[in-house]
């Protein structure tokens, strides 16, 4: 009976409020991020992937996305980045990626009704793919 009186004590401490009372109110520890705008440009975006010999004989990956198939979204490049080009409405990037690596996120800009948005290309391939090889692409909306 002591123990049960013990764990009923603790219970009203535990769950008091600085208001008095017993409601525990509610706190955001980890507030969720704003939805993504241009949710649906994963549906209207097609992207290609692969590695390219530069001419020093190093690997580059290439991420191509063509112009969306959807006419209310346009990409905004990052500007400055002398890695990627707008090209006939659609982008390339071409980076370099550390040896050993299997996957790439390459994060860009669209446009849409909704206002800006980004949406991620996420790059995979096996380990000792060649060059030319077309690699497996996802896009998918981004915060």
């Amino acid at each position: 009976m002591k123990r049960l009186v013990g764990m009923a004590a603790f219970g009203a401490v535990a769950c008091s409020s600085p208001k008095g009372g017993s409601d525990p109110g509610y706190g955001v520890v980890d507030p969720m991020p704003l939805p993504s705008r241009c949710a649906g440009g994963p549906g209207a975006i097609h992207a290609t992937a692969a590695f390219e010999l530069d001419p020093g004989g190093k690997r580059v990956l290439v991420i191509r996305l063509a112009p969306p198939n959807d006419p209310t979204y346009q990409y905004a490049p990052p500007s400055g980045d002398p890695t990627t080009r707008a090209d006939a409405g659609g982008l390339e990037a071409r980076v370099s990626v550390p040896d050993g690596s299997l996957v790439y996120e390459y994060r860009f800009g669209v446009t849409c009704n909704e206002g800006p948005g980004n949406l991620t290309a996420t790059v995979t391939w096996a380990a000792d793919v060649a060059p030319g090889v077309p690699l497996t692409v996802q896009i998918s909306a981004s915060y």
